[in-house]
């Protein structure tokens, strides 16, 4: 603890020189606490900055750490994986190996096998060359018997030609005559036609005749005009007669030629179709 300074007393106050040597030892010690504090305020920017690299330094050894660490971890798996890939490895080998000693038992099998097997082979190509001799002939007699069945069948085909034709020229005939026998038949039918409606007109006509002189008639000759009801009323009893007849029963009615049409061949169609070669 500072000594407490005590001066010197005079007759009139202080000693000037006490106090001047007081003063000049007390401006000495407050350069001393200045200088002091300047270091320590020195002090403290270094300690302050040197405390920010040290937190700096300490933040990136943590990442450096659990970037370590999480490396570790990964090589750790890695190092399980090719730890079971070398297991999975040494086992394929040793597969692979048995196999490989399969298949040097099974090779050496096939080459005891090789002679007989050389021997088959031979008697399959003399097999097979014997084959394609039979086959070639008999593609070349396939193809002959081809040849000749299609000349036979172009022959025949040509004569087919011709007997359609004259088949084509007697059913052309065949239909000809059909038409002319059907103009015929249809001329007759309308000439009968027109006879029956004459008939029933004159019959008609005398049957109004008969009313008329029904009154004046006796009992005898009764048995004439039955007679003639009968016929009238029984029309269809001159149906029988030919076509000839009934034109010529018919008074005043002038025979109608029938229509002309072309003669008949000589030869009949059925005589035709029975010469004509199949």
């Amino acid at each position: 603890m500072e000594q407490r300074r005590i001066f010197r007393t005079s007759f009139n106050g202080f000693h000037r020189e006490d106090v001047n040597r007081y003063i000049s030892e007390i401006s000495k010690k407050l350069e001393e606490c200045g200088v002091a504090r300047r270091q320590a305020e020195v002090l403290f920017e270094t300690t302050a900055r040197e405390r920010d690299e040290l937190k700096n330094e300490r933040e990136r050894l943590t990442a450096e750490l659990a970037e370590a660490r999480s490396r570790m971890a990964t090589i750790q798996s890695g190092n399980e994986l090719l730890l079971e890939k070398t297991k999975g490895y040494f086992d394929d080998k040793a597969k692979s190996t048995q196999e490989i000693q399969d298949l040097r038992e099974q090779l050496a099998r096939l080459e005891q096998s090789l002679p007989a097997l050389n021997e088959r082979a031979e008697r399959f190509e003399q097999s097979t060359r014997q084959i394609a001799e039979v086959l070639i002939s008999a593609r070349a007699e396939a193809d002959r018997i081809v040849g000749a069945a299609r000349e036979n069948a172009a022959m025949i085909r040509a004569r087919l030609q011709g007997d359609a034709g004259r088949v084509y020229a007697v059913v052309g005939r065949m239909v000809e005559d059909y038409a002319g026998i059907r103009e015929g038949m249809s001329h007759y039918s309308r000439q009968l036609e027109a006879m029956l409606e004459d008939l029933y007109a004159e019959l008609t006509g005398a049957q109004k005749n008969f009313q008329q002189a029904l009154p004046s008639l006796d009992g005898a000759g009764e048995a004439p005009l039955c007679e003639a009801a009968e016929a009238f009323e029984n029309p269809e009893i001159d149906l029988s007669l030919s076509i000839e007849e009934s034109l010529q029963a018919v008074p005043g009615r002038a025979d109608v030629p029938a229509p002309a049409r072309e003669a008949s061949p000589e030869v009949p169609w059925t005589a035709l179709l029975e010469d004509a070669p199949l």
